[in-house]
């Protein structure tokens, strides 16, 4: 009998194991999370946002460095963090954020696949050239919202591939002043 319960205790150690979250994953979420609410903050100003944001890609990179963002959800996050640090840091932060959300995707991270295309995206407007897929808009000042100008050669099957509303109900969405 004590050997029986050994044993099913060792062959659920796995399992325990596979439902504990990493300390990288837990520690990219975190980062999210903050990032998230220090940029939607009216109260913190522009300066400590990018101080957060050039942090955040550093600690990011010194992961990804490391190779220890492995798994696709990891990889996403690491994404997401890259991505809002552009404002900070640049068009290259847009660019690995987009390889990292393509890897996710490939390992069937659905949510990635947006993400993918809203990096590559972001990097071409940052770098002055077209927009893709057709993610990045802009607002004046008069709070009316439009898109970057977008590649007339992608389809929308394309678009839709990447997780992508068709070109007509983004321009839509932005008529009515909403993103995705």
């Amino acid at each position: 009998i004590i050997v029986a319960i050994a044993c099913s205790c060792v062959e659920r150690k796995p399992e325990r194991l596979a439902r504990q979250e990493s300390p990288v994953s837990t520690q990219l979420k975190e980062m999210v999370a903050l990032q998230d609410e220090i940029l939607l903050s009216p109260n913190i100003d522009p300066r400590t946002k990018m101080d957060s944001m050039m942090s955040f890609r550093r600690q990011t990179m010194e992961l990804i460095s490391q190779a220890l963002v492995r798994e696709p959800e990891d990889q996403y996050q690491a994404a997401l963090i890259l991505q809002a640090a552009s404002v900070a840091t640049g068009a290259e932060s847009c660019l690995m954020g987009h390889y990292l959300a393509v890897q996710a995707a490939e390992k069937g991270h659905e949510k990635s696949r947006f993400l993918a295309a809203a990096a590559y995206d972001r990097y071409l407007v940052h770098t002055g050239q077209v927009q893709k897929y057709g993610t990045q808009y802009l607002s004046d000042s008069a709070g009316d919202m439009s898109l970057y100008p977008v590649d007339s050669m992608t389809s929308d099957s394309e678009r839709v591939a990447w997780g992508v509303l068709p070109l007509d109900q983004l321009l839509e969405q932005i008529k009515l002043g909403k993103s995705e």
